[in-house]
């Protein structure tokens, strides 16, 4: 759901994409979730002692990040092909930053009560954002049974935007899934091959200790009433049925 990379050499919250789309040394990147990423470097940012501020702490042949708050989209500051924060976003349901905790890369012993005092109520504040969104179970409708590997897609409509999120999370062995999203208002579909496509909108304020409670229920392709109609149904430009299943004889 949610992680963090501890470095050291600079005082900053580095989050995706950490490579620059077009090649370049330096370009900000933004990925389809950029504004939860901001908001996750900003919370870290923000409860560090000094990350945000500086107090007087800037690394040497270094940009002054206090200028920004404290934070970096990776790619503004210097492309890296391969990182971690792109490699566990591009290829998990998990959101990861970098979090680069200090100048001196290997601080003495004598210093170390300084840095956990620095970083400890980031570290807490952070761990809570796992909470963000909304998360729930998707389920066979017929069945109960849980649905492992359908897609969770997410279009964000908040105060008329009307926008995609190209970026999926999938539905666990257990059927389980979680979704970070800042507040707003989307609409959220579960989908699978096989399955009818269950959509709903929900308005997200993380207000709550916990995330948004959305559970789907996808009736299975054969049960459907209306193959005409659910044949026409698009939803977010993903087809209800698989063009492989047969609406007449779904065996």
């Amino acid at each position: 759901v949610l992680s963090a990379n501890l470095h050291g050499g600079a005082l900053v919250a580095n989050y995706p994409y950490d490579e620059s789309r077009d090649g370049s040394a330096t370009s900000y990147t933004a990925s389809p979730d950029d504004s939860t990423f901001k908001h996750l470097a900003n919370v870290y940012a923000l409860a560090h002692k000094t990350m945000s501020t500086g107090k007087g702490v800037r690394c040497e042949n270094d940009d002054d990040f206090t200028k920004q708050g404290g934070i970096t989209n990776g790619a503004a500051w210097y492309s890296v092909s391969g990182g971690m924060q792109d490699f566990n976003y591009l290829g998990s349901n998990d959101f990861e930053i970098t979090l680069e905790l200090g100048c001196d890369k290997y601080p003495p012993e004598h210093l170390l009560p300084i840095e956990w005092d620095n970083n400890r109520e980031a570290l807490i504040t952070y761990i809570r954002q796992s909470h963000l969104g909304i998360k729930g179970m998707v389920r066979n409708a017929r069945t109960g049974e849980p649905i492992a590997g359908a897609s969770v897609k997410v279009k964000n409509i908040t105060d008329g935007v009307n926008k995609m999120i190209n970026h999926d999370i999938f539905s666990v062995k257990n059927g389980e899934y979680w979704r970070l999203l800042t507040s707003g208002t989307y609409e959220v579909l579960a989908a699978k091959d096989g399955y009818e496509p269950d959509a709903k909108t929900v308005v997200v304020r993380n207000d709550k200790p916990e995330a948004m409670r959305v559970d789907f229920n996808l009736k299975p392709a054969e049960e459907v009433l209306d193959p005409q109609v659910m044949a026409s149904n698009d939803y977010f430009g993903y087809k209800s049925i698989p063009d492989n299943i047969d609406l007449n004889n779904p065996e």
